[in-house]
Order: C-alpha cells, then structure tokens, then sequence
C-alpha cells in the first residue's frame, strides 16, 4: 500500500513538472558573441526625489539593447518605478522602448521616442494645479542677462583605482558659467564631472571595440557626434539636460568649448559622477513669489511638491543657493564588463506584447 501511495506521489510530481516545462516558452534563437556592461545608477539633489537603479547594456556592432530598472525612494514617488527596456537597431534605423510593467512597447526612428526623463520633466513643468510656482527661465521671467563667464576645465589627477577588476584613471571636469542681469547681479552655475576611465586590457578590448563600432555607427545614423553621449550615455545626459534650465543658454560656440573639453578625456568610462551647484541672485524681482505657500517639510510633502511642480520656486533656497548640497547629482559605475554569447531575443520585442505608440 505504502508503496502504491509513493508511485502515485511520482507520478503525480512527473505530470506536474512536464505540464509546467509545456507551459514554459524555451528560447531557441541563436546567440552569438555580444558586449555584456552591468552597471549601476542613482540620481538625488535639492531639485529631484532621489532614486536609483541597475542596468545591464548587450551590445553588438550594429545593435544595442539596454535593459534599465529604476526605483524611488519615496514611497509617494514610487509611481514613476520601471522596468524597462530600449533595444536600438541600427540594421532596422528604429529603436523600440519596452515597458515590462504594461507589456508595451513604442516603436521610433534611431533619434528616439520621448524619453521616460524628458517626458516626465515635461509632466513636472505643464501642472497647473500647485500652489507654488514652477521653475521659469530667464525668457519666461522676462529679465535680461547676458553670459559674462563660460570657462571649462578638464585635469587628468594622476589617481587611479580598480573597479570591477578594471584599472582606471581620474579625470575631472568643470564648467562653470554666470549670467548677469542688468543690475549687475549674478546668477552662477557650476556642473563638476569625474571620470574613472580605463584603457582596456586584451581580455576586455573586444568588449569596448564592440561599444565603440555601434556608438559611432549610432552617431553616423543620427548625425548626433556628441562627446557627451560618448562619455555619459544616453540616460547620463538626459539625467544631466533634464534639470540644468538655464544652463544650456549658451551659444553654440560657447557650448562647444564645453564638449572640445569632454573630448579630451581618454580611454572608457567606467564611473562617473555628475553635480549641479547654482548660486542665484539675478532677476530677483521677476522671482518674487506669487504665493507665499510652502509645502510641509516631511519627505513626502517635499515628493508631492515635486510632483505637482517641478522646479517649485521656493525663493529663500534660491536666493542663496547652496554650495554644500547639489541641485543635482548623477552616480554611475559599472559593475562588470564581458564578451557573453547572448540569444538574438534580447535585441527584439516580445511576440505578445502590444505596440502601443508608432512615432
């Protein structure tokens, strides 16, 4: 009897393991040799609600596919979580953003869909509905100001550190600009960059010729040659132009002083941090608060603050700025770097999920 009752038991386990592998689809498109970088990433400062992620980037010469999980911090932000996914094609000139909470996916050419940043920030800056102002630019302010200091600097330290088994070297970055007003009052801005960069040893030079072939192939097909793409990547400079404001009201002389300076760091980035300092004291008439409503100071208050406007206009921080405590800050390091044979289904979109924006 007992040994009836165990055969039952098997064959009661076979059947449900042969019924879950028949449910479970199985991969059977080839793989072939692909640049395998996992990095990791965070972004907080005075202007945004902190939040992190990882990142896992499968490239070949021709496609690029990169696979991005973002978390909040604040419960009150948690909102904006994703797991998504931008697979890059140069073979087919379009890119597809995939949305693996909605299964969904948007399908655009290689210069891009709105990006989740840029669109979000655009969500941030049309609300209404806040009891604070938003941000202005100095054209929205009405003031004028003319650029009186646009000065960049790149060092080579002459540090180095080992990450993920790399050896790199330092390099830092400064950009610093001032807008005066007619009062002779300046508002200064200061964007502080460092680079731990490495010049790929045999074992991983396969995987940054593969890195380089598609980037400059991705810049061929969108006329895009910028160094900053190259150095901070796509989602580095959109975390970067997301909240500069009027930072970029330089001329394009002037900004390309700026990326002539990023060209001369050498070698592959493997960490690179990001701050944004401002000290505002310009226009301070124009910015003188309609309402003099401030929110409550617990973090969620301050998250709904940024959720209703972006770039509140609280006058007292601003006046002052804050030397200590950027506006913004961007971190991002890799975590490994690896030539891997990876399945062509990573550079496609899943057969069920649902297009649901062609632009």
């Amino acid at each position: 009897m007992k040994n009836t009752r165990l055969n039952a038991l098997a064959v009661i386990g076979c059947c449900t393991v042969l019924t879950a592998c028949a449910g479970k689809t199985v991969d059977t498109t080839p793989a072939h040799p692909t640049a395998v970088v996992e990095a990791k990433f965070s972004v907080n400062g005075r202007f945004v609600p902190d939040f992190s992620g990882v990142q896992t980037v499968y490239t070949r010469s021709d496609m690029r596919s990169l696979k991005q999980k973002t978390e909040f911090d604040s419960f009150v932000m948690r909102w904006l979580n994703s797991d998504v996914q931008d697979i890059f094609r140069l073979d087919k000139n379009l890119v597809w953003q995939v949305d693996f909470d909605n299964e969904t996916y948007q399908e655009c050419s290689l210069t891009g869909c709105i990006s989740g940043l840029d669109a979000w920030n655009e969500k941030m800056q049309s609300s209404e509905e806040d009891d604070t102002e938003d941000y202005e630019s100095y054209d929205e302010l009405d003031c004028k100001v003319e650029l009186v200091r646009n000065d960049t600097e790149v060092k080579a330290t002459g540090k180095t550190r080992v990450i993920s088994g790399m050896e790199a070297k330092e390099y830092t970055l400064d950009w610093i600009t001032e807008f005066q007003d007619t009062a002779k009052r300046k508002d200064k801005s200061t964007v502080s960059f460092v680079f731990w960069t490495t010049d790929p040893d045999e074992s991983k030079e396969s995987v940054w010729r593969t890195h380089r072939e598609f980037t400059e192939g991705y810049l061929k097909a969108t006329e895009a040659n910028d160094p900053m793409i190259r150095l901070l990547g796509k989602e580095g400079v959109r975390a970067l132009s997301a909240f500069t404001g009027d930072i970029k009201r330089t001329d394009a002389e002037e900004f390309n002083d700026f990326t002539r300076s990023l060209a001369k760091i050498e070698g592959y980035p493997l960490s690179i941090k990001v701050e944004w300092y401002s000290e505002t004291n310009a226009c301070q008439e124009a910015r003188a608060p309609k309402s003099t409503t401030v929110s409550g100071g617990s973090i969620e208050d301050q998250a709904m603050d940024v959720v209703g406007g972006f770039f509140s206009k609280q006058a007292e921080k601003l006046v002052t700025g804050d030397k200590t405590d950027p506006n913004v800050r961007y971190i991002y390091e890799v975590t490994s770097a690896a030539e891997k044979p990876i399945r062509d289904s990573q550079f496609a979109v899943p057969a069920d999920f649902t297009l649901q924006n062609r632009q």
